[in-house]
């Protein structure tokens, strides 16, 4: 009986070592076709120098259009943002031409000016001006989405300067240099008596 269950364990012992070598040689295996598929496609562009001409090539065109997009992009809002300055300060200067005490609120200010660009004052008056200078035949247009949020930032300006402003009547001008505002925008004025429209176009 002893030996049956000697027997019986160097067997088993015996399995276990087998199916332990064969599960490593597998994993081995495994790990060897990985690698074979890795660095085959890895080396690819090594092995073949059609293929590494064409995608270099691609990859330079790529990074060429993409440099000119950006600097075509940048040039544009650069120009966009120069054609607004002068135009704020030609709308600046009309005024002034008029009588009217007027400060360059815009192009003191920059991007913290509130959405107001002009604001001119005579007498009792406080007149705050938005202005743009788009084309006639641009693709933006003046929505009554944009004359609605220029009403919203005066009261705003306002109610911060409530105090400069007591006594005064304010009225609200959006000045453009051609005439680009849509339907609802007229609608919007038609209806509304906050605020009110100008074309005043830009001379040289």
């Amino acid at each position: 009986m002893t030996t049956f269950i000697i027997i019986f364990i160097s067997i088993l012992i015996i399995k276990i070592v087998i199916s332990g070598k064969n599960k490593t040689k597998y994993k081995k295996y495994n790990q060897k076709k990985e690698y074979f598929y890795k660095d085959t496609f890895a080396d690819l562009g090594k092995n073949n120098p059609n293929y590494n001409q064409e995608n270099s090539y691609k990859f330079e065109r790529k990074k060429t259009f993409e440099e000119n997009r950006r600097k075509r992009t940048r040039e544009h809002h650069i120009n966009i943002e120069k054609k607004g300055k002068e135009y704020e300060l030609f709308v600046a200067n009309h005024f002034r031409n008029l009588g009217f005490k007027v400060k360059e609120h815009g192009l003191i200010h920059g991007r913290e000016d509130s959405g107001i660009d002009v604001i001119a004052m005579r007498d009792k008056e406080i007149t705050l001006i938005q202005c743009k200078n788009w084309k006639e035949d641009s693709k933006y247009k003046i929505n009554h989405e944009k004359i609605k949020a220029f009403i919203g930032n005066t009261e705003e300006f306002l109610n911060k300067n409530r105090d400069k402003a007591a006594g005064y009547t304010i009225k609200r001008l959006y000045v453009t240099s051609n005439d680009i505002l849509d339907s609802s925008a007229r609608y919007f004025l038609r209806d509304s008596n906050l605020v009110e429209h100008m074309i005043l176009p830009m001379r040289a």
